[in-house]
């Protein structure tokens, strides 16, 4: 890495899509058996509910173990219960999960369509000087060579000016002192 100088806009940052379902009276209850798909981006992962794991517990277990980058959790909220689904951040990251045909009704409620969004998959979207760029992550470790950028806050009216250069006399110190040992 030279010396480097530029202009940075943060239009958006990227995010990770999160979904919850409406409050279950219990963890361990039935919800129903039968199989779900959880969808990500274009890959697909079967979820099958049954005797082992006809519960809220169940499916998160399930869910988690399709090794499909959501994760799912079951949160104690104020005495009654939730699924929390959590994918990876970028729009080519977002999920749903549907109730494939002949699952019973009851497990409609855990489908993405019957849960409340919390936040919706995106990229980040920033200009370095006046060039765009898109990407599934915050941190951005391939537009100027040996640098990365952590992008912390988005705001499209604020340029931040970026810099960085070379630690040339902290090198040079390094060498010498390196001689001097050697040769010493």
């Amino acid at each position: 890495l030279g010396s480097f100088s530029g202009q940075l806009v943060i239009q958006t940052l990227a995010k990770a899509q999160s979904s919850f379902s409406e409050n279950i009276a219990s963890r361990t209850a039935s919800i129903g058996q039968g199989d779900m798909t959880l969808t990500v981006g274009t890959n697909s992962y079967a979820i099958a509910i049954d005797g082992a794991n006809d519960s809220l517990d169940g499916l998160a277990t399930a869910i988690n173990a399709a090794d499909s980058g959501v994760t799912a959790s079951v949160i104690n909220d104020a005495g009654a219960y939730r699924l929390v689904l959590k994918g990876q951040s970028g729009a080519a990251n977002a999920f749903t999960l549907t109730a494939d045909s002949g699952a019973p009704t009851s497990l409609q409620q855990f489908t993405t369509a019957a849960m409340t969004t919390g936040q919706s998959a995106s990229d980040a979207a920033f200009t370095l000087d006046g060039v765009a760029y898109s990407r599934t992550s915050n941190t951005v470790d391939d537009v100027v060579t040996g640098m990365s950028l952590i992008l912390k806050k988005a705001d499209p009216l604020t340029a931040i000016a970026i810099s960085a250069a070379r630690p040339s006399e902290t090198i040079k110190q390094t060498l010498a002192d390196f001689v001097t040992v050697f040769n010493g």
